[in-house]
């Protein structure tokens, strides 16, 4: 999760950042654009938009175009691939439109709403939409308002940068991408509200920039388009690459002025290990899934299981794997199968930790075809993130042997687990 400035309220949901479903990190052209954009923006901003912006996308919605090159290009190709039929025949969307696709929620305005799950538009959470800015333009505010500002917070100073968006420019932009309006949504803002300049204010000195690929998609009259959407981060690194990674079902249909976003799911049944994915209650979550991942071994025969936790449709946190000196599978290994899962708190604070045992094999080498068992000990945190114990998770499994056992692990975390700090 993103580190704020600690004066400000952590917001908005939390999202998987190590072999997972989703990760934070800014790349691609977008992430480049919001990367200057940070560097040229005075400290204390002021987003707002233009009369002669707002006249430009006026009155593009007026002679139903689109409001850039790109959504242009968009539509020009669902037609020439037939996708203005309306013959209810579903098509796949081509290479060229995956990636118009993909450059669009990559823009500024657009990556927000990918960034919170929602059936309906009025489900979107503004804090995360709106967080830095939705690409509208910038400008200085004047002393009289910080002032009033400062007032409100009952700060004496600006801590770092302010981000500030009036009543009108929030409507106009929801309207435009959502076709409804802000007393529509369900999350509204969080930000401080000043009703004399009908303006809110974020104070903040970071980004929420995710960029997405579009890796599927299919449309049956080229108004309506299905999505399927991973972020950027970790989807083709060496490192990363093959754990799985849960994909989005984002869903658009064409507007006068490009696209409007309709819904935005998380598939979080696609490739789980069924009989290693338990629904579970688990603190600090709550009632929440417990889900196991096979891994992409087509991709990279040696990556790893990925267990993540899942709660209101989406990813909560993802559970760290063995990495550094502590990986467990060199260059002639591969993962098997999960063996056994257990919710535990073994520390006495409250709050779930969990026991995992995993099978390996060895793929090549003098010892192909057989394999080993490793122990895997997470700590749960109060803050919703689990820690892997990796010293006394190799210590377990060299003690324990390939017979090892649920309460086996916990008996020896018990035994010794205060020689390894847990």
């Amino acid at each position: 999760m993103r580190k704020r400035n600690v004066k400000i309220a952590a917001m908005g949901m939390i999202f998987c950042l190590t072999f997972g479903a989703c990760g934070i990190g800014t790349s691609g052209e977008a992430g480049e654009r919001q990367q200057e954009n940070a560097e040229e923006a005075p400290s204390i901003e002021r987003l707002t938009e233009t009369e002669d912006a707002t006249a430009e996308r006026k009155g593009a919605a007026s002679d139903g175009v689109a409001e850039n090159k790109g959504e242009a290009q968009m539509a020009g190709s669902a037609d020439q691939n037939g996708g203005g039929k309306t013959d209810g025949t579903e098509r796949s969307l081509t290479e060229e439109e995956l990636q118009q696709f993909s450059d669009y929620v990559n823009q500024n305005e657009n990556y927000g709403f990918l960034l919170s799950v929602y059936d309906t538009p009025a489900d979107i959470v503004l804090d995360e939409l709106f967080y830095s800015g939705a690409g509208m333009d910038t400008e200085r505010v004047d002393d009289e308002e910080i002032a009033a500002y400062l007032k409100e917070t009952g700060d004496e100073e600006l801590y770092t940068g302010l981000t500030r968006l009036t009543g009108l420019q929030i409507d106009t932009f929801l309207q435009e991408k959502t076709g409804i309006s802000y007393s529509q949504m369900k999350h509204p803002l969080t930000w401080i509200y000043l009703p004399e300049y009908d303006a809110y204010y974020w104070e903040h000195g970071d980004t929420n920039y995710q960029s997405f690929r579009c890796i599927a998609g299919s449309t049956e009259d080229g108004e309506n388009f299905t999505l399927e959407v991973v972020p950027e981060a970790g989807y083709e690194g060496e490192d990363q690459s093959g754990y799985h990674i849960i994909p989005y079902e984002t869903t658009v249909k064409k507007s006068a002025t490009g696209y409007q976003f309709v819904s935005n799911r998380m598939r979080i049944t696609d490739g789980q290990i069924k009989d290693q994915t338990f629904d579970v209650e688990m603190e600090p979550f709550g009632k929440v899934t417990f889900a196991a991942y096979e891994p992409d071994t087509e991709r990279n025969p040696y990556c790893d299981v990925t267990f993540s936790v899942i709660k209101d449709g989406s990813c909560a946190t993802t559970l760290p794997g063995m990495n550094g000196e502590w990986n467990m599978l060199a260059a002639a290994e591969s993962f098997g199968s999960v063996e056994a899962v257990s919710f535990t708190d073994y520390n006495g604070d409250s709050y779930t930790d969990v026991i995992a045992i995993i099978n390996y094999s060895y793929v090549q080498g003098p010892d192909a075809g057989t394999g080993y068992t490793q122990a895997r000990i997470y700590t749960g945190h109060e803050e919703g993130y689990f820690t892997l114990e990796c010293e006394p998770s190799v210590a377990a499994g060299e003690a324990l042997g390939g017979e090892m056992t649920v309460a086996d692990i916990l008996a020896f975390v018990k035994a010794h687990g205060a020689e390894y700090g847990i």
